[in-house]
C-alpha cells in the first residue's frame, strides 16, 4: 500500500515536472518570438512629421527616407551653403558640416574654408530662389534646379540658373551628405 502510495505521488509529480518542462519551453519560445517581433518592428518603424508651418508631411525610419523628407533636407543644405553674407557664412557653414559624411569631410571643410575666405574678402552676398527639386529616396539623390543671385558689396551680379545635385547616405536614422555637387563644372563634393 505504501509503495502504491509512493508511487503514485511519483507519477502525479512526474506529471507535473513534465507540464512545467511544457509551459517554460512555451514561455521561452513566446518571448524569443515578442522579441523577434519588437526587433522588426523597430527596423521598420515609420514617423511621420509634419512640419510646423503647414507643409506636407514627410516619414522616415531607421532605414528608410521618403522623397519629402529629401526635398525638405535637400533645401535646407542649399540654403545653408548658398544664402551667406560675410557676416554669417563660417555660421552657415559650420552648421553644414554637422550634416557631412565623416569619409568625405576633411575635403569638404576645406573646401567650404576657401568658399568662406572668398566671400568675407570680397564681399559677396548670394541667395537663391529654388525652381525645382527633384528627389529619388532610393538612390538617396536630389537634383535642385535654381536661380543664384549674388551682389558684390552694393553692386548685383547677373543672375544665374544653377543646378546642385546631393547625394546622402542614410544609416539608422541619419541623414549624411556625401557629395554636394555644382552642376556647371565646379565639382564641391563634400
Amino acid at each position: 500500500m505504501y509503495f502504491k502510495l509512493q508511487k503514485h505521488q511519483i507519477d502525479v509529480l512526474k506529471g507535473r515536472l513534465n507540464l512545467m518542462v511544457v509551459i517554460v519551453v512555451s514561455l521561452l519560445l513566446a518571448n524569443i518570438l515578442l522579441a523577434s517581433l519588437i526587433w522588426h518592428t523597430i527596423r521598420h518603424q515609420k514617423i511621420e512629421i509634419t512640419p510646423f508651418m503647414g507643409g506636407s508631411s514627410y516619414q522616415k525610419s531607421d532605414t528608410a527616407v521618403d522623397s519629402q523628407y529629401l526635398r525638405l533636407m535637400s533645401e535646407n543644405f542649399l540654403y545653408t551653403r548658398v544664402n551667406v553674407t560675410p557676416e554669417n557664412v563660417i555660421a552657415n557653414h559650420k552648421h553644414l558640416l554637422t550634416f557631412v559624411s565623416s569619409s568625405t569631410y576633411k575635403d569638404f571643410a576645406e573646401q567650404l574654408k576657401n568658399e568662406a575666405s572668398l566671400i568675407q574678402k570680397q564681399h559677396i552676398a548670394s541667395h537663391i530662389n529654388i525652381l525645382a527639386i527633384e528627389a529619388n529616396p532610393k538612390t538617396l539623390t536630389v537634383e535642385i534646379k535654381g536661380i543664384l543671385k549674388r551682389s558684390v558689396g552694393l553692386r548685383e551680379l547677373p543672375d544665374e540658373a544653377i543646378t546642385y545635385t546631393l547625394k546622402f547616405t542614410y544609416h539608422l536614422g541619419h541623414l549624411a551628405i556625401k557629395t554636394f555637387t555644382h552642376k556647371s563644372g565646379v565639382n564641391n563634393n563634400a
